[in-house]
């Protein structure tokens, strides 16, 4: 993706855009009709679903660095409109997406040693290593030989 492409993209009414606004119209309608506790069981089985296809769409896409970046917008973006669209918050079901965002938004692969292992402190991570190697395989810029010499 070049900048322009980026701009471009940015500027277009996004797929997160769609998303959000078809759960606002959705929505509306089951808030009138439904319990709280109800509503809110259900609105937490939309997340699940939209946070599990997105998941999905990511693993058959590539990205070079602009895209990492774009998609870390919509991830952020889908994930506070989530939260505050629901009585608690649902940015625990936004950890794994978080964290494949982190990975692609990495300046080169080895820049995982910041995070794994030892140096992660209080994270936890829901990637595996076989997943974790997948996800950077995304970067274009990334080359696989380096990926697979990461000791994970």
């Amino acid at each position: 993706m070049l900048e322009e492409e980026y701009d471009e993209q940015d500027l277009k009414e996004s797929v997160v855009t769609r998303v959000i606004t078809e759960i606002e119209k959705s929505s509306k309608q089951y808030q009138k009709n439904l319990t709280e506790n109800a509503y809110n069981r259900l609105f937490a089985m939309v997340i699940q679903t939209v946070v599990g296809d997105f998941e999905k769409l990511i693993l058959k896409l590539r990205f070079n660095q602009l895209g990492a970046m774009l998609l870390d917008k919509h991830i952020r973006t889908l994930s506070s409109y989530l939260t505050n669209s629901s009585s608690w918050s649902s940015r625990d079901r936004f950890t794994k997406l978080t964290q494949i965002s982190t990975l692609l938004n990495m300046e080169k692969a080895q820049e995982i040693y910041e995070y794994w292992g030892n140096k992660s402190g209080a994270l936890t991570w829901r990637l595996n290593a076989n997943e974790v190697r997948q996800i950077l395989a995304l970067r274009v810029e990334f080359k696989t030989d380096d990926i697979n010499k990461l000791k994970l």
